[in-house]
């Protein structure tokens, strides 16, 4: 089994999970972890302990972070020492759905770098889209 955690600055977590649960409906392995401006390390700590209670002993993470070098991002840095435990910073949605709505189907570390490549593919400047298919039209 595979549980995908969120930890970010702010309410970005509970966004991410709001909004994937509004894309590919309810989900049990997904999780939030917010930290703010008077949130303690050990309360972080604890959260994370209790999501990892409630899993099974074989149970593979993904931690997803905001931003890299980030408060939350070295935390969750420090709890990757264990082999089923991977952190990704620099989470966008493309990424995130990529994870969840594919994450039995091949090895971790394959869906990591195939959600990786998925979120990069999903930043697009819009603008120069159009402006190519405008110029696309005008030619035939």
């Amino acid at each position: 089994m595979r549980c995908f955690i969120f930890a970010t600055h702010g309410y970005l977590s509970d966004a991410f999970v709001y909004s994937i649960e509004m894309i590919l409906g309810q989900q049990e392995n997904i999780h939030s972890i917010k930290m703010n401006p008077n949130t303690s390390t050990e309360s972080i700590k604890e959260q994370l302990q209790n999501i990892v209670a409630q899993q099974e002993s074989d149970t593979e993470y993904v931690v997803l972070t905001d931003i890299l070098g980030g408060s939350i991002t070295n935390l969750m840095a420090e709890w990757m020492t264990k082999e089923n435990i991977h952190v990704l910073t620099g989470t966008n949605l493309p990424v995130a759905i990529e994870l969840i709505s594919n994450n039995e189907d091949i090895s971790l570390k394959q869906l990591v770098h195939k959600s990786i490549y998925q979120g990069k593919e999903g930043i697009v400047y819009v603008n120069e889209v159009v402006e190519r298919q405008e110029q696309e039209r005008m030619e035939f």
